[in-house]
């Protein structure tokens, strides 16, 4: 983890470099890197406003395949994945135990546009979609 700090600037940072001793039995990405950079401030005593873009990639390497009729995943060696980013540009907004969020996720695929987006072998990444919400936090 790295994470950089400036007044308002923020910049958070993961990469993990991994291997497998036989990526038949055990496959993983041999690199994956989450970052997140973004501004905080605070507009007045209890509203924060937090803008900002939220990114994961990680290498291409045969992920492992799901069967929904048994409910099982397995191991497999036809179609590789990854090797593209998912970006999700996003605005936060935190009012006490109520935060509103506006999110455009996978805003990278509009740019990036892979012919096959997949996040398991068969199952695609969503597409770019804005989404809104409301979440409050009833604990006390």
């Amino acid at each position: 983890d790295q994470n950089l700090h400036l007044g308002v600037f923020h910049w958070d940072n993961q990469l993990v470099y991994q291997t497998s001793s036989n990526e038949e039995v055990i496959p993983v990405p041999l690199l994956s890197v989450y970052s997140n950079m973004y501004l905080k401030t605070k507009i007045v005593n209890e509203l924060t406003l937090q803008f900002g873009v939220d990114a994961h990639y990680h290498t291409s390497y045969y992920a492992p395949g799901y069967e929904p009729a048994l409910l099982q995943f397995y191991n497999q060696r036809e179609k590789q994945v990854g090797n593209y980013p998912i970006a999700t540009i996003y605005a936060n907004m935190h009012l006490k135990q109520t935060r509103f969020f506006v999110m455009y996720y996978n805003a990278a695929s509009t740019i990036w546009k892979p012919r096959e987006y997949f996040s398991l072998p068969g199952y695609p990444v969503n597409p770019s979609i804005i989404k809104l919400g409301v979440s409050v936090n009833l604990h006390n």
